[in-house]
């Protein structure tokens, strides 16, 4: 690969974060707002994890979709963005710690 497409590569990286950093601001800055004026009804989603004897199972996409209460796309999603990044592949079947998704439970912001 030639400098010029590296370059390329590691600007466009660059450009991804500063845009993905600046939309996890505007967001939580509207968040802030719309809480603030009470204008339009903010929910905001609390899952408690339980703290689990098996932290080390592998679950399956399916088995979070159930704990986060999400759907498939929104995990596959966050996968390609580095939010949720699978502990392991079974296969090609993406595996996650259950420890990996209590941990996102708990760190994770209110959602709009």
């Amino acid at each position: 690969m030639s400098e010029i497409a590296i370059s390329r590569q590691g600007t466009q990286n660059a450009i991804n974060l500063v845009i993905d950093s600046m939309a996890q601001l505007f967001s939580e800055r509207v968040s802030e707002k719309l809480k603030e004026t009470g204008f339009f009804p903010v929910q905001e989603i609390e899952v408690k994890a339980e703290s689990d004897p098996n932290e080390d199972e592998l679950l399956k996409v399916q088995d979070v979709m159930d704990i986060l209460k999400v759907k498939k796309g929104a995990i596959y999603d966050w996968r390609k963005k580095g939010i949720l990044v699978p502990d392991s592949y079974v296969g090609r079947s993406p595996r996650y710690k259950r420890s990996t998704i209590n941990d996102y439970v708990n760190t994770k912001t209110p959602m709009i």
